[in-house]
């Protein structure tokens, strides 16, 4: 990775920063203004109608991730033609998916809700709006996917984040006018979430049209182009229902077997996930065009050195703000929403398990997709992740509480992270014995030392006042950082920080003297 790219990097990953902090600190008020105003069967209701919704449009997260992988190779290649016609061919194909969903969900998608899921009959009208309205926002999603696909392979970051803290302020203030309705507030709730992408969707098609020279041009069909972005998407397409069929067929099966409330608990744990989760999003978003661009050049070396530092560090950052949540999260939930549904807790630290797995796999996604080679690599993988469904309904069947359906996502994920290893062993020469002993080994390592010291100050504490909350931060944050520094970097990477260190330092110093 060169200075200029490692730049570009740092500088995308503040600017998604400064969008996620924002997003979160927001979104965790709305949730809590939103879920007392509606409460947690309406609020339950809204998220697994949504979840049906979600579960449809699979196809448009494949042909997404496709758009941003074609745009980004051209790009790293420097073909200004050819990043015209992917990008038109995109946009084709893109308003071909969002009728054909329009289609679904309007007949298979509707039915399902009207006649399979558990609603209160009282609140099937407000579910169908809720329902309606969740449409809309995928359909609106699908179509501006190839703009925002553009912004992010240009890393132009600062505009996805300017549009992502619209978005957050606009559902906050929305979520404070719902007490000045009289009328069904989830109806209400619903029609203002599509009002808001619609607008975020608009500012996203007038900046690309403003420009990137790619997005202005007329609409042609490349045939050649077209089989060649739909053979990659076909597979990737697999890949999708079998991520969906795991995160919002689970949800299904929640309400089938428990009801909407349960849906709330576990809407409220994906939230606190979501919110962790953002800060590694974030930072791998500003790595992973540096991925694609290193493969399209040619530099596998170079990838490779990425996608092992890359992997570490989405793992840490990770477990740095997972720890306090998994040692608190019972203050935390109540200090957050005072009276949080049943299952909240578990549900909450299962899925943050999950997540630190999960974190492992997310520069091998991208590297098996930079590729294009990914027929057996989805064929495996997504095979293993749709196991999750039958499995997790085969115990609910039997009896099983609802925590089971992550236990089986965690046992599911683990085997997966060794299936993706092993596939791209054969697909880039990635060296499975390096990856486990410079990566895994290392995590694990910086994992128990870390949870020793925070861990221990747990047991002596209450956990009953913001006071307990805030020494079990400070120690996570300390145990993490110097154990990590010391033991889960090497000395490559220590010098690098304080190179970082001493040109900030000397900057001040510059800057407070007056010198030149």
């Amino acid at each position: 990775m060169t200075v200029l790219n490692g730049r570009r990097i740092v500088k995308n990953t503040a600017l998604l920063y400064f969008r996620m902090l924002l997003v979160m600190g927001v979104g965790f008020f709305t949730t809590r203004i939103v879920l007392r105003i509606l409460g947690a069967a309406d609020y339950g209701i809204y998220n697994i109608a949504a979840g049906v919704v979600a579960m449809i449009s699979f196809i448009s997260s494949a042909e997404t991730s496709t758009t941003q992988r074609f745009l980004t190779f051209e790009l790293g290649k420097g073909n200004d033609e050819q990043l015209r016609k992917v990008f038109s061919v995109a946009t084709v194909v893109h308003v071909a998916i969002a009728l054909l969903l329009i289609l679904v969900a309007e007949t298979l998608g509707l039915w399902f809700v009207n006649k399979h899921l558990v609603i209160p009959p009282d609140r099937l009208v407000a579910a169908n709006w809720a329902y309606q309205s969740a449409v809309a926002i995928v359909t609106l999603s699908v179509l501006r996917s190839p703009y925002e696909a553009t912004i992010i392979a240009h890393e132009r970051m600062g505009v996805y984040a300017h549009v992502g803290v619209l978005e957050a302020m606009l559902k906050l203030g929305t979520a404070y006018a719902l007490s000045f309705f009289g009328i069904d507030k989830l109806k209400i709730y619903a029609v203002m979430m599509a009002l808001i992408v619609a607008a975020a969707s608009f500012v996203f098609f007038v900046y690309c049209r403003k420009h990137f020279e790619e997005s202005r041009g007329a609409f042609r069909w490349e045939k050649e182009l077209f089989r060649s972005i739909l053979g990659f998407s076909g597979w990737n397409l697999f890949g999708a229902f079998a991520y969906v069929s795991q995160q919002q067929g689970t949800n299904i099966l929640l309400n089938l077997f428990f009801g909407p409330v349960v849906n709330a608990a576990r809407a409220i744990a994906m939230q606190v996930f979501s919110a962790i989760n953002s800060f590694v999003y974030n930072f791998y978003m500003a790595v992973r065009p540096q991925v694609v661009k290193s493969f399209s050049s040619g530099d596998i070396a170079g990838m490779l050195k990425l996608v092992f530092s890359s992997s570490r560090y989405c793992y840490y950052m990770m477990l740095t703000l997972s720890m306090p949540v998994l040692l608190a999260t019972e203050y935390v939930l109540t200090l957050w929403l005072k009276a949080p549904p049943e299952h909240t807790l578990s549900f909450t630290r299962l899925v943050i398990v999950n997540a630190l797995i999960d974190t492992l796999s997310i520069p091998l996604v991208t590297t098996a997709q930079a590729t294009g080679r990914i027929k057996v690599y989805q064929a495996v993988v997504g095979g293993m992740l749709i196991l999750n469904l039958p499995i997790s309904f085969f115990f609910l069947k039997m009896g099983a509480p609802p925590e089971t359906v992550y236990c089986v996502s965690i046992v599911l994920s683990l085997i997966c992270l060794g299936l993706r290893v092993l596939m791209l062993k054969r697909m880039v020469s990635l060296p499975v014995e390096a990856f486990f002993k410079k990566v895994l080994f290392v995590i694990g390592y910086v994992t128990f030392l870390s949870f020793l010291i925070p861990g221990i100050a747990r047991h002596f504490l209450s956990m009953r006042s913001f006071f307990d909350l805030a020494v079990i931060i400070l120690l996570s944050l300390v145990s993490c950082t110097t154990v990590v520094y010391f033991t889960g970097m090497n000395a490559e990477e220590r010098d690098l920080v304080w190179g970082l260190v001493e040109t900030k330092l000397l900057k001040r110093v510059r800057s407070s003297s007056g010198g030149a």
